[in-house]
């Protein structure tokens, strides 16, 4: 089964190139882990090579996985590492159906409870089998 998950890259006061180009750069570091299924997504009306700009698109990723608790794990774990890498203002949003998990400069306690409950959410809505999410430990992933 796969999982469509929706994400939104985002900077606190950026403008709409910056925010492309971090939208791009983490396209690029999700294909770089393995993540195939990743495009950018354009919802709005606005042409190839228009000077306006498609706000309603701007910073969207769909990324389609396979669907297993172990997968979005696995998604957010790249995401989280790919936050990580700056300290500027960012965060990312990743949505399956109704749940959503923003990840950002939250501490690491904070972060892992947010993680839980929305692999949680995930499989209580279905949409993924129902397993317990594996614990972090020193920043590998492992069975608790």
């Amino acid at each position: 089964m796969s999982t469509q998950v929706l994400i939104r890259v985002a900077e606190s006061g950026a403008d709409a190139p910056c925010v492309q180009r971090l939208t791009d750069a983490f396209v690029d570091a999700l294909r770089a882990e393995g993540v195939a299924g990743v495009e950018t997504v354009r919802r709005g009306d606005t042409a190839v090579g228009a000077r306006g700009v498609d706000w309603e698109s701007l910073g969207l990723v769909l990324a389609t996985i396979q669907g297993s608790a172990e997968a979005i794990l696995r998604l957010v774990t790249i995401t989280r590492a790919w936050l990580s890498r700056d300290s500027g203002p960012r965060s990312v949003e990743l949505s399956v159906g109704e749940a959503t998990l923003r990840l950002s400069d939250a501490s690491g306690d904070q972060q892992e409870r947010l993680v839980e409950e929305f692999i949680r959410a995930v499989a209580r809505d279905g949409r993924e089998p129902r397993q317990p999410a594996p614990k972090q430990t020193n920043g590998a992933i492992g069975s608790a």
